[in-house]
């Protein structure tokens, strides 16, 4: 199945919850990942084609746990909720690294497979790095994994 896109991300869509999710255009060779030429934008990001990257956007980063909000999307989960979370942590997780808290937060499928495809990191995960279950069991797990990371 392809990925389909909004529009070309402007300040306009920063806020803009759901799928398709809008898009920044790249160029090859740029940057430290060489995102491909049109990369969908996940909602805690914003994307820096200068430097070849995304960067975080902090507001929605924070609100990712505070919201129960899906990363990729933004759209909030229900405690019931089927989802996918990232499980293995290669370098230590912070509020605003190469690691964030966020990334190990459940997921919608979708937004996972998309993730999955253009995320320099996720595309080099397998898929026993994942689980799945309730949004709720896999937060309090995501909970649980953060936690060392926390400073109180």
């Amino acid at each position: 199945m392809r990925v389909q896109f909004l529009q070309e991300w402007s300040t306009a869509l920063k806020e803009f919850v759901g799928l398709p999710r809008p898009f920044a255009k790249y160029k090859k060779g740029i940057g430290p990942h060489n995102l491909p030429s049109r990369t969908p934008i996940p909602w805690q990001s914003i994307p820096d084609t200068k430097a070849g990257n995304l960067r975080l956007f902090q507001r929605h980063e924070d609100n990712v746990y505070k919201d129960r909000v899906c990363a990729y999307c933004g759209i909030v989960f229900e405690f019931n909720e089927e989802a996918i979370r990232w499980t293995t942590i290669d370098k230590p997780l912070t509020k605003n690294g190469q690691r964030v808290f966020s990334d190990v937060h459940p997921f919608h499928f979708e937004c996972m497979r998309q993730a999955r495809i253009y995320c320099p990191h996720m595309k080099r995960t397998t898929d026993d790095e994942f689980e799945t279950g309730p949004y709720a069991q896999l937060r309090e797990n995501a909970d649980a994994q953060i936690a060392p990371y926390m400073i109180n």
